[in-house]
Parts: structure tokens; sequence; C-alpha cells
């Protein structure tokens, strides 16, 4: 009997337990929704976002959800002054998680913001990011001041940020940039991971010039010590280039292990390129490149590969060229070049090595085997030689040491429909169907163009071997002998 006693009493202040709950959560429902409690809410925001951050803050109607403790604030208007500048936020809806804990300690701390679909409108604020000759430069320590503050790493601070979200926001920072698009940042102890998607973006620099962006993504997520890049990716008309890999910042060197991919008109992309020679920016191609970027911040390896049509540069022209090869220590390596223009191909037979060092360059013996190459674009440097005109079949080697180009042919190679022609339209001074070349060494000082010409050249039971120079298109040979 005691113990059917004892039953009964548990199942009575079971039931109890749960009426008072029901009661407590209708209760609670009913006052988070009253008049009243929204009126102390209301204040309670206002106050806190115009004391600490300096905001004032509108809205049409406020809406108070128990679990999680969120507010939905519809048509919110959210408006910031001081002397470095402005900004006014107008929105269709805001939604605000906050803890009940922090609220009955008459604290108000932020953990979650959703903002959607309206706008942003910034002037002023130069001092923090200005765009200048076409070079974005960012004040770093302001930057970083202002983003602690945002996140909740402030402790002045009223947000404690673990979720912002814009969706469907456009933001225009007036004269200078703007953009469309969703932002999700989500912050943990660990880690902070972002998801960035962007269009019609419009960048102006301070000539006025504006630079517009379709696209713009970016997935990542950043730790204490590492980066980790899911993707980045940019898309402007018909070029895109797209990015991913890890940074370590384990030491004060940072370590990269990246792949970047552009596709595209590759002058475009040198465009951006600030301090280049001019004939880089000169050049024009269509296709891609792929990069691959390992090790320390000051002693990165990089593979490289590519493949170009319609490939210009100042001095030649070609139907494609495929390239691959390293860099590393102030050296680059070419495995694979393959030219090719019109029925003509280039092929690189033998890895070339490439040292650069302050501004300079030195090429060693590279061997390309020509077919039925154009002669001029075999040697579109030489101006000089422009005047000799056919088609070349056989191996060459190309070295440039000491500002000294050079052209050898250790073995025979063939010259068909050669012309000898200054100027074009006028009657070649020589032509022959079917020249042969043998150790013929071709040498151009850079600058200058002076040539040197060493050879033998034979056709039709004809031999004659020549040894001089042209520059500045007089021809002076001091040997000019053989039998014809």
């Amino acid at each position: 009997l005691m113990f059917v006693a004892f039953q009964k009493a548990m199942i009575g202040l079971a039931v109890l337990t749960l009426v008072i709950t029901v009661l407590v959560i209708v209760s609670g429902k009913i006052l988070l929704r009253s008049q009243y409690f929204s009126n102390i809410v209301s204040k309670k925001i206002t106050t806190e976002l115009k004391g600490k951050l300096n905001l004032e803050v509108e809205f049409q109607n406020l809406d108070i959800s128990l679990y999680p403790l969120a507010l939905k604030i519809t048509a919110p208007q959210i408006a910031y002054k001081n002397l470095n500048g402005n900004f006014a936020v107008k929105a269709g809806e805001l939604l605000l998680d906050f803890g009940i804990i922090d609220l009955i300690k008459s604290k108000f701390l932020i953990h979650s913001i959703v903002l959607m679909n309206g706008n942003v409108i910034i002037d002023g604020f130069e001092e923090i990011f200005k765009v200048e000759d076409s070079k974005p430069e960012v004040d770093s320590k302001k930057y970083w001041e202002l983003f602690d503050m945002v996140m909740g790493f402030d402790k002045n601070s009223p947000l404690n940020l673990s979720k912002l979200e814009l969706e469907n926001i456009s933001i225009e920072h007036r004269n200078h940039y703007s953009f469309k698009g969703s932002t999700k940042l989500y912050r943990t102890k660990q880690s902070f991971y972002s998801f960035i998607k962007l269009r019609d973006i419009k960048i102006t620099d301070a000539h006025h010039k504006t630079k517009i962006i379709d696209r713009l993504v970016l997935e990542g997520v950043l730790y204490k010590k590492l980066i980790d890049l899911k993707v980045l990716e940019l898309a402007s008309n018909e070029n895109s280039i797209k990015a991913s890999g890890i940074t370590e910042l384990k030491n004060s060197m940072p370590s990269l292990n990246l792949n970047l991919i552009f596709n595209g008109n590759i002058n475009d992309l040198l465009k951006e390129i600030p301090e280049l020679p001019k004939e880089l920016v000169a050049t024009y191609g269509k296709g891609s490149i792929d990069v691959k970027v390992n090790g320390k911040l000051k002693e990165l390896s990089i593979q490289f590969s590519s493949e170009l049509n319609q490939f210009h540069l100042p001095y030649i022209a070609l139907d494609s060229v495929s390239v691959k090869g390293t860099y590393s220590n102030q050296h680059i390596k070419l495995q694979r070049l393959v030219a090719k223009k019109a029925k003509g191909t280039a092929t690189l037979i033998s890895e070339a090595k490439i040292e650069t060092n302050n501004g300079s360059m030195q090429l060693e013996d590279a061997s390309i085997e020509l077919e039925s190459f154009f002669l001029p674009d075999t040697f579109y440097y030489v101006k000089e030689l422009q005047a000799i005109k056919g088609m070349l079949d056989g191996v060459i080697d190309v070295s440039f040491i000491n500002n000294e180009l050079r052209f050898r042919t250790n073995k025979q190679v063939k010259l068909s429909d050669f012309k000898l022609q200054f100027k074009p339209g006028e009657t070649p001074l020589f032509r022959n169907a079917q020249l042969k070349a043998d150790n013929m060494d071709i040498r151009v000082t850079v600058p200058g163009g002076e040539v040197i010409l060493i050879g033998d050249v034979s056709f039709e039971d004809s031999r004659i071997s020549l040894a001089g120079k042209i520059e500045k298109g007089i021809v002076d040979f001091n040997k000019i002998q053989g039998f014809i």
C-alpha cells in the first residue's frame, strides 16, 4: 500500500511539474509577444547600439521568439555617422539571436545576425579603404579594429557573433565600389568560416576608371595558424581565375600550397600586373594557364603549364603555343614548348634552363626542332634578319647570355623557297628553291641589334662560306668565298 501511494504521489508530482512547465512556456510566450516586453527589448536594443556603436536604429515591427531567443525585425533602418564618414542600412528583415541568460543579467550580447533583402550606402571612411592608382590600399589596423567590433572580439562591443549572414544585399561605397550578393560568416573558438558570393562588382580608381567583375565566389576556413582556401573564383567577361589550397602560418614566414587556374585573354591578366615590361604587356593570347605554388613565401617552387591560341608578341604572331615548366630559386626550367604557325611547328627537344636575377635573364642552350617554320618568325627578334625569308627545317640551338642572343646549327638545316628581300614588293636580290646551311652561327647584340653571321650555305653543286655583320640595314661581309 505504501508503494502504491508513493507511485501515485510521484505521478502527481510529474503531472504538476508538467503543468507548471507548460504554464511557464505559455506565459513566457505571452510575455515575450506582449507589447510591454517588446517595448523593453526595443529600448534595450536602441540604447545599447546607440551607446556602444553610435548606431541609430528604427524599424517597423519587432517579433520575439522564445527558443532560441531571437528577434525578427521588419523593415529595419540603421544609420551611423562620425567625423570620418557615415553609412545607412535599409533591409526587408533583420534576425537577431541572443542569449536569455545575458538578457537576465541586463546584458545584450548578439550571437547571430541575419540581414535580408536590403542595401547599404557608405560615405567616407577613406582611411580604412581607398583605391589609388588602381592599387587597393587597406589600413590594416583600422580594418581589424572594425572587424573585431563587428564580430565581438572587442570587449566593449555588444556583439559576440558566431554567425553573420547577409542575404541578397547590395553595398555601395560612393565613388569607390559597389556590389551585390550574399555573405555567410561563422565563428567558433577554433575557426572562422566564410562563404561570399558577389556579382556586378564595380571598382573605381583615383583616375575615375571603373573595373567590372561579373562574379566573385570565396569559400574558406581561417584557423589560428592555417588558412584553408576552398575556392576563390573571379570572373569578368570571358576571363576567369580560380584558386584553392592551404596557407600555413606556423612561423613568421607563411608556407603556401596553392593551385591557380586562369582562363581567358592573357592580355587582360598581364595589364593588371604592375611594372611588367612593355613587351610582355603587349602580349596577346587566349587559353588557359595552370599554376601550382608550393613552399615558403621567399622560397617558392612553382609549376606552370599553358595552352594559348592566337598568341601575339610584339615581333611574332603564332596560331598556338603550349608551354610547361617549373620555377625555383630564380631558375626557370622549360620542359615543353610547342609553337605553331600555319603549317610550321617549333618544338623544344631538350629541357631549357633560364636563370633570372635582378631583372636580367640568361638562357642556356635550348634545342628547338623546326618543321616548315617561316624564317622571319624563327628569328622574329632580329629585325636585321627580316629580309631573309623562307621555310626552315632542322634543329637550332638558342641561347641568351650577357645580352647576346645566339642561334646555332650543329647539323644541316634546310631553307625552302628562300628569298633575300629587303623591302616588301620589290624584286628579291636572291632566291632559290632550296638552300642548305651548315655550322651557322648568328649572334645578336641586345639592345643594339648588331648581327654577326658565320656559316656555310650550299645549293645545286654550289657552296659559299660567309663571315660578316649586318648593322642598321648595312651588310658588311669580310668573307665570301666558295664555288658556284
